[in-house]
């Protein structure tokens, strides 16, 4: 016959190695919930990156000053590096557009997600942006529409580094041509006003 403590002890350790399942159950659980949330976060930080990014070239279009378009848009912060070439060269473009009369007012610009992959310690986001411009009727001709509106394919890369997200590049994937090259065809030109075109 068995001893009432050896059963005690039998049913004390049984006890133990079950809780300890138990325990190590909900810490599995936990650490996936976490790693799902961290995930969630980190996509949601990469996709507000991208359309800060976005949103401070239209801005720049639209108004004419970066720092003002990256002061409104802080999150675009972690994509100067990359983008501080574009935003210069859409500084151009603006210009470009004044002096042939065209302008913009306003515009609404949203990132439409494809697809997001995370590493380690890189990532990239593939997304459709589409944005719809006001045009300044007050210095166009009459005839000249009221909008404009783009859907561009993104292709963006980003890098952790320091424990932060940066955006390292954008690779634009059905644009024709050189963004610098506007279409004037589809906008009335004051025929009088000839500047040269940017330089590319």
């Amino acid at each position: 016959m068995f001893k009432p403590k050896l059963i005690l002890l039998i049913a004390a350790s049984l006890i133990l190695i079950s809780g300890f399942k138990i325990t190590k159950g909900i810490q599995t659980e936990n650490n996936q919930v976490l790693q799902s949330t961290s995930l969630q976060e980190t996509e949601i930080e990469l996709v507000s990156i991208a359309e800060a990014a976005l949103k401070t070239d239209n801005d720049i279009l639209v108004n004419g000053n970066i720092a003002a378009a990256l002061n409104r848009h802080p999150q675009s912060a972690k994509a100067k590096a990359a983008l501080n070439t574009r935003f210069e060269k859409t500084l151009e473009l603006r210009d470009f557009l004044a002096a042939r009369k065209i302008g913009f007012t306003d515009f609404q610009t949203k990132l439409e997600v494809k697809n997001i992959q995370i590493n380690r310690e890189t990532a990239t986001l593939k997304a459709t942006e589409k944005t719809v411009r006001n045009y300044d009727l007050s210095i166009m001709a009459s005839d000249a529409p009221q909008t404009t509106e783009s859907h561009i394919d993104h292709l963006f890369t980003f890098v952790l580094r320091n424990g932060e997200w940066e955006l390292s590049s954008d690779k634009l994937l059905n644009v024709p041509g050189l963004r610098s090259q506007p279409d004037l065809k589809s906008v009335p030109v004051d025929p009088s006003v000839t500047p040269a075109a940017p330089q590319v």
